[in-house]
């Protein structure tokens, strides 16, 4: 695969990463009923029934913050998402929308889900991209699917099929094709009552970003050391969310096996609260920061609060900025 069009297929990966950086992700724009209310977006048709977690990134709410504009100063600009530009004519910062990412499990040596975008792209001069990096193009069940690499190499297919205008799903063949299977059966996400239950929290609490996961799969799909999983408590699902504004604030959620495991989290949980008051000692900033950290929860479940003022999100910039000033004055020379 050569590096112009492992660029295109790193897109997704560099779309979320962006969303992550500036106050997280992941994960919805639209919706989707679910029996008399409205749950999730329409790209939920789309995710297996199977699926064990989920995630979700606004990221024009997350570019256009007051937020993002305060730390822009401090986040690279990447050759890779220039390298995108160019050869996609797809401008991250405004021609992407919102990101959805579906965590399903998978097949050795492929990614564990796929990811959809939605946004502007120019299906034509994506399609002329791949075609002119030995790519290929077929029709499966009305979606044209876009596929790279393979081949001798031993990689799997990725592949980029638009599910309708403004609308594209990125992932292995396998993956992509498991998407457009998913909204033909019917057999989707919205199925998964507890997953979905999850799903109603994060949205009311009108997050810009949120990600949502049953912790023992995921576990497995990241590889957590057994070392680490050994001293965890044991843990049912997890959810993170976020709301990116002038500041940046957010909340963690876990729901432990049964209530010991949950006090066992909380005690760990405010164990590290305390050791970073010792550390933050008398700097006022650091200890606005760690008292605006709140601690929740009840019974099974472990909540963790967070909130970083607009005053506290350009200390934190000053700080960056100064220790850049080094590197830079250096490279000059």
């Amino acid at each position: 695969m050569t590096n112009r069009t492992r660029y295109f297929m790193l897109g997704s990966t560099l779309i979320v990463a962006l969303g992550i950086g500036t106050g997280l992700v992941a994960f919805y724009n639209g919706e989707l009923p679910l029996l008399n209310s409205r749950t999730g977006p329409e790209e939920l048709a789309y995710v297996p029934s199977s699926a064990t977690g989920l995630a979700y990134a606004n990221v024009q709410q997350i570019m256009n913050s007051e937020f993002r504009q305060r730390v822009k100063q401090l986040l690279p600009t990447g050759e890779a998402k220039d390298e995108l530009f160019n050869e996609t004519g797809i401008d991250i910062e405004h021609d992407i929308d919102t990101v959805v990412a579906a965590f399903v499990g998978a097949e050795p040596n492929q990614p564990p889900g796929f990811v959809i975008v939605r946004g502007r792209f120019d299906e034509g001069r994506i399609e002329t991209l791949v075609r002119q990096h030995e790519g290929t193009v077929a029709d499966y069940k009305g979606h044209r699917l876009i596929l790279m690499g393979g081949g001798t190499s031993g990689e799997p297919l990725h592949g980029v099929a638009f599910l309708k205008t403004g609308m594209a799903v990125l992932g292995t063949e396998t993956a992509v094709k498991q998407a457009i299977d998913t909204a033909e059966s019917h057999d989707d996400i919205t199925r998964n009552a507890e997953l979905m239950k999850h799903v109603a929290e994060l949205e009311g609490n009108q997050s810009s970003a949120w990600a949502v996961g049953n912790f023992a799969a995921l576990q497995t799909n990241m590889s957590v050391p057994e070392q680490i999983k050994a001293n965890l408590p044991p843990m049912q699902w997890i959810a993170v969310s976020a709301r990116v504004d002038g500041g940046l604030s957010g909340r963690l959620l876990a729901e432990a096996q049964d209530d010991k495991a949950a006090a066992d989290l909380r005690a760990v949980i405010n164990g590290g609260i305390a050791a970073a008051r010792l550390v933050g000692g008398k700097d006022v900033k650091l200890d606005a920061l760690i008292n605006s950290l709140q601690m929740g929860g009840s019974g099974k479940t472990v909540e963790l609060g967070f909130t970083v003022s607009p005053e506290m999100v350009d200390v934190i910039t000053g700080l960056g900025a100064a220790a850049q000033k080094p590197a830079v004055d250096a490279g000059k020379k």
